[in-house]
């Protein structure tokens, strides 16, 4: 539930930058999603470690990185063409960014909230079967 929230104020506060008039607003904004980011990220190898058996924790970080790595590498040029729609308005970019942040981390957190039970079944599954083979 944590990330399902995280990923709610994160949607808000990109939402925010939009309508920031003064450098002081945006600074505030960003000092709050770096904290969020930071302690989800904190977070993600204690999800990975519930979530996978002892024996696919490796797999499991792998597909993580590759997931991370390949949306990395398409936010700047989805960024680009979107802002490039945009560039008539004098915080286009920031409106952009917004565009594409706010509806993917509502998805997320919607994705996140309808695998919650799914979660906690895989976490309990994977618990016995590090028990079973520590045994």
């Amino acid at each position: 539930r944590v990330l399902v929230l995280s990923s709610l104020v994160l949607a808000a506060s990109f939402t925010a930058m939009v309508f920031a008039t003064r450098v002081e607003h945006m600074y505030g904004i960003q000092a709050f999603y770096i904290t969020l980011v930071t302690t989800a990220t904190m977070l993600a190898p204690t999800v990975v470690q519930t979530l996978a058996p002892g024996h696919l924790r490796a797999r499991v970080a792998s597909i993580m990185t590759v997931i991370t790595a390949s949306s990395a590498a398409a936010a700047p040029p989805v960024a680009g063409f979107v802002s490039d729609q945009f560039k008539h308005l004098s915080n286009g970019l920031i409106f952009s960014s917004a565009l594409i942040a706010a509806p993917s981390l509502s998805l997320a957190a919607l994705l996140l909230f309808l695998g919650e039970r799914r979660y906690e079944k895989t976490a309990l599954a994977a618990r016995r079967i590090d028990e079973e083979a520590s045994v």
